[in-house]
């Protein structure tokens, strides 16, 4: 997953989805893993993709990072551990601001906040960025 794919994703939303949310769970190590499983009384094998979060090996729900305002927070808290968060909504826009940093402005403030994270872990060099 690209990170700067993943923040013009989040740009271009006009609301928060779950396909973005999976996409803010791989940047954190989350990993679909296959798993069959057998009906007996039908003759069918199903394969079925749970999300795992790192080494976990239960299943779990991806957080609403881009609609809930608590699960972007976690993910701005993952990302920028000990950093000054804040979000809000000015002039019909959310915004969000990481320590000092620039404002950054999308679509709701979950959003605002999840693309500030991005950038600044990116800037920290949690991410490697793409070579142009």
């Amino acid at each position: 997953m690209n990170i700067v794919d993943v923040i013009k994703d989040l740009n271009s939303a006009n609301e928060g989805t779950r396909v973005l949310d999976e996409q803010l769970a791989q940047l954190l190590g989350w990993a679909r893993r296959t798993k069959s499983l057998s009906d007996v009384s039908k003759g069918e094998k199903k394969a079925k993709e749970p999300w795992h979060s790192g080494d976990s090996p239960d299943p779990r729900k991806v957080p609403f990072y881009t609609s809930n305002l608590g699960h972007a927070f976690q993910f701005a808290e993952e990302l920028c551990p000990r950093a000054r968060l804040g979000s809000s909504w000015e002039d019909r826009r959310g915004s969000a601001r990481i320590n000092d940093d620039r404002y950054v402005q999308a679509a709701t403030p979950q959003i605002a906040l999840c693309i500030a994270a991005l950038m600044t872990a990116m800037r920290g060099g949690l991410f490697s960025q793409p070579s142009s």
